[in-house]
């Protein structure tokens, strides 16, 4: 059998009649492109902010507890850094505030500290982006779009 030509997106032309059997198969699959995820293709390689450690007192249990803790933010493009730096003042405020609402046993837990994690994101996509309605109190994962992705710990020590 005849190819005529082969494309960048990887299809076959065949001559109308020059094929073999199984070809055909080949010819289709190749000549549908691969379904991509147009969120990943629109955006740039994700940012990430390395924040100011924080050191807050925790909401007392048994006597005076403080946390340490160091963040970084994945943020979905630089857009998204630019508007997180006009903000700062606001961004460390709103991390401060929530993280000195916390008992410190909420937080030994991988599930504590993924629900921090959860609440520091959804706070701060609220704040770079109000014009969202709030989450509803009680009702896990109703998602905050917004420019921060995820919230990660690089340092946590509860005292």
């Amino acid at each position: 059998f005849r190819r005529l030509a082969q494309t960048a997106g990887g299809s076959m032309l065949l001559k109308k009649g020059d094929h073999e059997e199984g070809d055909e198969e080949v010819a289709e699959e190749t000549a549908k492109p691969k379904k991509k995820d147009k969120k990943k293709d629109a955006q740039a390689a994700p940012v990430f902010v390395n924040m100011e450690p924080f050191t807050v007192n925790l909401v007392p249990e048994t006597g005076d507890q403080y946390l340490q803790v160091g963040i970084t933010l994945e943020l979905e493009d630089s857009l998204g850094d630019a508007a997180l730096k006009e903000n700062m003042p606001k961004v460390r405020d709103t991390i401060i505030r929530l993280l000195a609402n916390k008992k410190a046993s909420e937080l030994t837990t991988t599930e504590g500290k993924d629900e921090l994690a959860w609440d520091l994101k959804d706070a701060l996509n609220l704040l770079l982006e109000p014009d969202q309605p709030a989450p509803v109190r009680g009702k896990r994962r109703q998602e905050i779009e917004g420019p921060v992705v995820s919230v990660l710990f690089t340092d946590f020590i509860i005292q």
